[in-house]
């Protein structure tokens, strides 16, 4: 009994009634003196009320049925209903089950036993009071639960910086995890930090042999950045993680002030972003052009090949916003005002970006790829005690002649700006989160490249089978969903607020689709500008031409469309644009045979001063004529020959 002193017990719980005494007293009468003395257990109690239910169940089915013609089915249906109070308390069936017993919290004070309360389904309840039990040493407080934790020395700091002199004044990210998920937990434990030393106050093994040191009962737990691999969780059990983490690539960057590529000037615009740029560009000077040359003697004049050259001339010179053309369309003019604003946003676009290829620092990884480093036979480094060695060697399949181990972030500094030509490393394999920690020390100079391999995260190490582990994954979820508290430990170990972020130093070019939008508005601009010309074109002529009014739309339609043709694409017709905005026409107008008859006459009738007058002022005159005898051009659809259309009736 000395040694049970503070013990705190459980057994099932029987309410002691009046069909329990008398069924006690009944079974002393029939036991022998020696088995008399005992009380009867919660089994036999059990079994007692079952054989009850089971007499209750059988007469019930007689009754209702003849005597010895009962079903299995029958019996056992009237089974599940019995319902009675027994000598346990209430008898009945919960999918087929007992009920859940009742369980006696207990005390073992002394020689006595106190009873601290009753405890059924999770809740711990007493009809009178539940009283505290006394632990050992005849005290009301708790025991404490000693954890001896065992803490890295490699590494990083910002993870865990040991102090071997004051362990327990050892800081760092994980330190201040688990001291913030103790202090969640509702058991109290005591810790000691004891560093994994050597005699030296050197480490003493990897993280690996930190590990089964729990095995050898030489720590409780070990607290640090340790991964949660397949292979570890063979020698312990571990937490949840409280930290995500996954396998990166950490490479040097070589420093370019400028790309010596005379086709540089390309680069900045991906080609597909170059073909829409021009098929935009052409379209919209045809547009343009389209509406615009039969009012505008700045687009309709000359033959076809100068009209050709005028429609690429107008759209690139908006480029440099070098066109001199006059618009004299509505619609031209709206949509000179939406390209505009498209060509200002690729002009500029463009500029910004070959600047920064040009005068910017370019830096690139010299073996951007895995596969690169591994054909190539170079070395490549990863934290040392890592289990990244055995990930690199068995998932990534590098020799082990590849690799070089580092042990903090100077290190790793030192093998990159070294180089495999001077004994360095191409890259560094390590954990995500100690590569950032890495990159806000060194901001310039390296960059962590992609792909990502997945590993389990950090986790607490326990013995196998610790029922501390279920109580601190529970604490563990509790302390990392409250973002504010781990934001706070992250930014106090991890993020350097400082240090300048880092920078991104690829000089991609811009493809298409950054610039959809703007391509969108050009074709939507286009689209409705020619369609309102169309439809203002086929109305207009469609009111003057009274010819084949009787004719079926069909055929209508196929001569406004040789009329659209003849009076935008046929040369004539761009040429005769002419006459109608200028005063004098370019070319003499044809002389017909009265125009000549007419011209004489006039010369026989002043032939006595003809000498006298100025050669100009005979032409002059000669003009005027032949101009008072040429039909009018202005409204080309009074005469049937000017739109090219016959009537055929």
């Amino acid at each position: 009994m000395d040694s049970m002193q503070g013990i705190v017990g459980v057994r099932p719980y029987i309410p002691i009634t009046q069909k329990f005494q008398h069924f006690q007293t009944k079974l002393k009468q029939r036991l022998s003196l020696s088995l008399s003395l005992a009380l009867p257990n919660i089994f036999a109690v059990q079994a007692y009320d079952t054989l009850w239910a089971l007499a209750m169940a059988v007469e019930k089915v007689n009754r209702s049925t003849i005597p010895g013609s009962a079903t299995k089915s029958e019996l056992r249906d009237a089974i599940v209903k019995t319902k009675f109070e027994g000598i346990s308390g209430d008898f009945f069936l919960v999918d087929g089950e007992l009920k859940r017993p009742t369980f006696e919290v207990f005390n073992v004070v002394a020689e006595k036993e106190t009873i601290i309360g009753n405890w059924i389904e999770g809740v711990l309840f007493s009809i009178k009071s539940i009283s505290r039990p006394i632990w050992p040493g005849h005290t009301t407080d708790p025991p404490w639960i000693n954890l001896t934790i065992g803490i890295p020395v490699n590494g990083f700091p910002e993870f865990v910086n040991a102090n071997i002199i004051h362990p327990q004044k050892s800081t760092g990210f994980c330190i201040d995890v688990f001291k913030s998920v103790v202090e969640v937990l509702d058991i109290p434990i005591r810790y000691t930090f004891v560093p994994f030393v050597d005699k030296n106050g050197k480490s003493n093994g990897s993280y690996d042999d930190l590990l089964r040191q729990i095995d050898m009962q030489k720590f409780d737990v070990i607290v640090g950045d340790i991964t949660i691999v397949a292979n570890r969780s063979e020698l312990v059990d571990f937490t949840l993680p409280y930290s995500e983490s996954r396998i990166s690539v950490l490479f040097p960057e070589r420093n370019e002030k400028k790309d010596q590529s005379m086709w540089i000037f390309l680069k900045p615009l991906k080609w597909n972003l170059w073909f829409v740029s021009i098929i935009s560009f052409i379209f919209t000077g045809f547009v343009v052009w389209l509406m615009e040359c039969r009012v505008n003697t700045d687009f309709g004049a000359g033959p076809p090949q100068q009209q050709i050259g005028l429609i690429f001339w107008f759209s690139f010179s908006t480029l440099v916003f070098a066109h001199r053309e006059r618009i004299l369309n509505n619609l031209s003019r709206f949509l000179l005002i939406i390209w505009v604003f498209v060509v200002l946003i690729l002009t500029q676009s463009y500029t910004a970006n070959l600047s920064s290829m040009l005068t910017a620092r370019r830096l690139q990884p010299i073996f951007p790829r895995q596969n690169e480093m591994r054909k190539n036979e170079v070395f490549v480094g990863y934290q040392k005690d890592s289990f990244v060695r055995s990930f690199l060697i068995t998932q990534l399949h590098f020799a082990e002649t590849q690799l070089r181990a580092y042990g903090n972030p100077d290190d790793f500094k030192e093998a990159l700006n070294r180089g495999i030509s001077n004994g360095g490393v191409a890259a560094i394999f390590d954990e995500i989160p100690y590569i950032k920690v890495f990159l806000r020390r060194n901001p310039s100079g390296f960059r962590m490249v992609g792909p990502t391999y997945p590993t389990g995260g950090l986790g607490f190490a326990f013995p196998k089978g610790s029922p501390l582990v279920t109580y601190f994954s529970r604490a563990i979820l509790n302390v990392t969903e409250d973002k504010v508290h781990m934001n706070g430990i992250e930014n106090k170990y991890l993020l350097n607020e400082n240090a300048p972020p880092i920078p991104d130093s690829t000089d991609s070019p811009l493809d298409v689709r950054r610039f959809g939008g703007l391509f969108i508005i050009t074709i939507v601009a286009n689209s409705l500008s020619l369609l309102i010309y169309l439809i203002q074109f086929f109305l207009t002529h469609e009111l003057d031409s009274t010819g084949y009014v009787e004719s079926t739309f069909a055929s209508r339609l196929v001569e406004m469309v040789k009329l659209f043709y003849r009076m935008h694409f046929h040369s004539s017709s761009l040429q005769t644009a002419q006459s109608r905005v200028r005063s004098v026409p370019a070319t003499p107008p044809l002389i017909t045979h009265d125009h000549v008859n007419l011209t004489h006459n006039l010369v026989d009738a002043q032939s006595s001063s003809s000498l006298q007058q100025p050669t100009h002022s005979r032409v002059h005159s000669v003009s005027e004529i032949a101009e008072a005898t040429t039909p009018d051009h202005d409204n080309p659809t009074e005469d049937p020959h000017n739109l090219g259309v016959k009537n055929e009736h």
